[in-house]
């Protein structure tokens, strides 16, 4: 397991460093793929565009006015209820007791 998530890290260094070339110095493209493919955050952790800005990124936060036009043809619903909602119900065992460990 351990090998595969070397070569993991190696491909996404790699891809990395391919994405950043014609944007900045090979060195700190090596430098800020390290940074971002050996677990500074965790994979699911999305970077702000003013953290992407601090780290050297070419970042823009300007939207075409067209791409919100363009949104605008797919209006998302508004949701009436909750996504999760919390029930409280007693946790039921194996056997279909309730149980008293919670």
């Amino acid at each position: 397991m351990a090998d595969v998530s070397r070569k993991a890290i190696a491909q996404a260094r790699r891809a990395i460093q391919d994405l950043l070339a014609e944007r900045m110095a090979a060195d700190q493209a090596a430098a800020l793929a390290e940074k971002l493919a050996t677990g500074t955050w965790t994979h699911d952790y999305g970077i702000t565009a003013d953290e992407a800005k601090a780290l050297g990124l070419p970042v823009s936060t300007e939207m075409p006015e067209e791409v919100y036009q363009f949104m605008g043809l797919f209006p998302q619903p508004t949701r009436t209820r909750l996504a999760v909602e919390y029930v409280p119900a007693p946790c039921r065992g194996r056997q279909g007791r309730a149980s008293s460990d919670g």
